[in-house]
């Protein structure tokens, strides 16, 4: 199957939590088929998908976030390439709602760590789906 066969309303949705610190370092983990990832959850129509977002980087990482009210934005990922299993993914920007952060693996990943912009976008195993959401984070963040 690949993304243009299926219809987006078949395709399960994961929401990503695209989490930066005051730093300017943005946390992301290495799940067990060695790809980068940013916070995940699968949505629920019991539960908006901001108070999914939240509660899944405390779940996987440890920490409290604040989730901005709007997507960073959407694409599709083939998450088991090349057998085609497409995930709609929606990303939301967040920040630690309590400095300073220290983050707790789960068992979610095999590694849990703080990157810098130009670091997370180097990554060879991270999606390039969540490096252009980093990239629109990046873009987003108000100057202060």
């Amino acid at each position: 199957m690949s993304p243009r066969s299926a219809a987006i309303h078949e395709l399960p949705i994961s929401v990503k939590g695209v989490v930066a610190n005051d730093a300017g370092k943005y946390l992301l983990g290495e799940n067990p088929r060695t790809n980068g990832s940013c916070s995940e959850v699968v949505s629920s129509r019991a539960k908006t998908l901001v108070t999914r977002c939240d509660e899944n980087s405390t779940k996987e990482a440890g920490i409290e976030v604040d989730v901005w009210p709007r997507p960073l934005g959407v694409y599709v990922f083939d998450v088991l390439k090349p057998q085609g299993r497409f995930v709609f993914i929606v990303a939301f920007g967040c920040e630690p709602a309590s400095p300073p952060v220290k983050v707790r693996k789960s068992h979610e990943h095999r590694e849990l760590r703080w990157f810098d912009v130009a670091e997370a976008v180097a990554l060879p195993n991270l999606p390039d789906g969540y490096k252009q959401m980093i990239r629109i984070y990046e873009s987003s963040v108000p100057e202060i």
